[in-house]
């Protein structure tokens, strides 16, 4: 492929997984939906790998290591295991020219720490900005998973001056607060929120009976996510009644997948839980959204994370019509209060079985009220947070 001239500002934008890579969840996400909505005025080009997340096999049907097209008009580059060495992504560099280049992970040696050592090494121009998103990889629980590792690279990040040579996108102002708390003294931080996702999902009813409850969990199976403590709240009382769990989401973790089923077997007759494995998104002329598929055969999502960034698949499970149950660990404040689900402290185990409890009785009137108002709290959301402009003078 030929790389047309400069018309408008060349973003550059290295993630270890695109699409039609899904198991890597929020990343992918919150890159697609940046690309799509500043199509028409950023020249984007996307970095990534032709695997996706925790696979060997590359994707079928794509070839890697050349240039093609990702929703028929965006530079798009595979590049294969191995392939890209210091070398080959300063070759990159140099063809596409870019103003910016957008890192999409803290910790990822070829997205991140290759194009970090060549700015290091002065072989980037001054000219060509380079601003690091660090996608939630700085919160403490990020930070607790294999931290000798992170606290040493921290560390050189640090001594090698590298806060002063680049930029910090962070996705809202407690992000900020961490880079500036990890990195004192950074060149510049800029808060702009997520691209919500923008497809229309249409509204599905479900029926609600009291004494019967349909729960969807949907994300990673790993140690930040906190499956287990939804078992731990299921299996702390004898509820009246009958509860479905359905557990969908790529495993990250072996051992830790094993003691969920462990605990899943534990569970009383009355409370059964159905593990479903990753959720597939299926591209094509027509593509089959199985999330929406998912979150609409529950009556709540439930989520007991560690920490978000943002949370797509909250968002996701509001536009579905479906209230939450999550920890306060995310963006996601006071949803008692406006009637769209709860955001509950782990520590207060107590309130989690409460509220099981009462959405457990509860009837098709209230379930429907809560509901509507989730599905109304998205859009609202989603038309409050327009921040198309933020981005364009982030890149510009």
């Amino acid at each position: 492929m030929t790389l047309e001239p400069n018309k408008q500002p060349k973003v550059l934008i290295c993630v270890d997984w695109f699409v039609p890579g899904y198991k890597a969840g929020g990343p992918i996400q919150s890159c697609k939906n940046l690309v799509l909505a500043l199509k028409d005025s950023v020249d984007f080009y996307i970095l990534t790998s032709n695997v996706d997340w925790g696979e060997t096999q590359p994707y079928p049907d794509i070839t890697p290591n050349v240039w093609l097209k990702f929703d028929q008009t965006i530079p798009i580059y595979y590049a294969s295991k191995g392939s890209l060495n210091l070398k080959k992504f300063e070759e990159i560099i140099k063809e596409v020219r870019p103003d910016v280049i957008y890192l999409n992970s803290m910790f990822s040696v070829r997205y991140t720490i290759f194009p970090l050592l060549l700015k290091w090494r002065n072989k980037i121009p001054d000219a060509t900005r380079i601003i690091l998103a660090p996608r939630g990889m700085l919160q403490p629980g990020a930070l607790s998973l294999k931290p000798l590792k992170k606290s040493i690279y921290l560390k050189l990040f640090k001594w090698m001056g590298l806060p002063k040579l680049i930029e910090f996108h962070a996705t809202d102002k407690l992000e900020s607060e961490r880079i500036l708390k990890v990195f004192p003294g950074s060149k510049k931080i800029h808060v702009i929120g997520n691209f919500p996702e923008q497809k229309p999902i249409p509204h599905k009813d479900i029926v609600k009976i009291p004494g019967k409850l349909k729960l969807v969990y949907a994300s990673r199976i790993s140690k930040e996510k906190n499956l287990d403590f939804i078992f731990e709240i299921l299996l702390a009382k004898n509820y009246e009644g009958e509860i479905e769990l359905i557990i969908a989401g790529q495993v990250n973790d072996g051992e830790y997948y094993q003691k969920c089923r462990e605990m899943a077997d534990k569970l009383p007759d009355n409370i059964k839980a159905k593990f479903l494995g990753p959720i597939p998104h299926d591209l094509g002329p027509i593509p089959h959204d199985h999330l929406v598929e998912w979150l609409q055969s529950a009556h709540y999502f439930v989520l007991p994370t560690f920490g978000e960034n943002f949370g797509h698949s909250i968002f996701e499970a509001f536009l579905a019509g479906r209230p939450v149950i999550i920890s306060d660990r995310t963006l996601w404040k006071g949803l008692e209060q406006k009637s769209v689900g709860w955001d509950i402290p782990l520590d207060n185990k107590n309130q989690w079985i409460e509220v099981i409890d009462k959405i457990l009785r509860q009837d098709q009137k209230e379930f429907d009220a809560m509901a509507g108002k989730s599905r109304n709290f998205a859009i609202n959301f989603r038309n409050a947070h327009e921040n198309r402009e933020q981005y364009l003078s982030l890149f510009l």
